[in-house]
């Protein structure tokens, strides 16, 4: 933008302890501005408003359907409750078939899987 100087000299201007004022156009002065906006800005008269929609009520767009499958919950029975329930709270073993650790936490000896033909 021109009359407005870029960051890198305002840091130099800063540690300089120059004025910034010098560098700055003066359209972007605080007395320009004020001259600008000293005249008083009236109102559009309500008479030249176009009343060919005024009567009409505003409606919302229309929806579109949005690709893919909806995310739509099923419909629970009356007597069932809305929370999910959890099944287990205890890990079985895929290797050994114990309970309360996994087949990477298993002490035993690891069991050779079945080969079907």
């Amino acid at each position: 933008v021109a009359g407005i100087p870029c960051k890198h000299v305002v840091c130099c201007l800063g540690h300089n302890r120059e004025n910034l004022e010098d560098y700055c156009h003066e359209f972007y002065s605080v007395k320009r501005y004020v001259d600008t906006y000293c005249e008083l800005m009236h109102r559009i008269p309500e008479a030249n408003l176009d009343t060919r929609n005024m009567n009409e009520d505003i409606q919302p767009p229309p929806l579109k359907r949005l690709p893919g499958r909806l995310a739509i919950n099923r419909r629970k029975e009356p007597g069932e409750s809305t929370s999910t329930i959890r099944r287990s709270s205890t890990i079985k073993c895929g290797n050994c078939g114990g309970l309360g650790h996994n087949r990477k936490k298993c002490q035993s000896a690891p069991v050779a899987k079945k080969v079907t033909l």
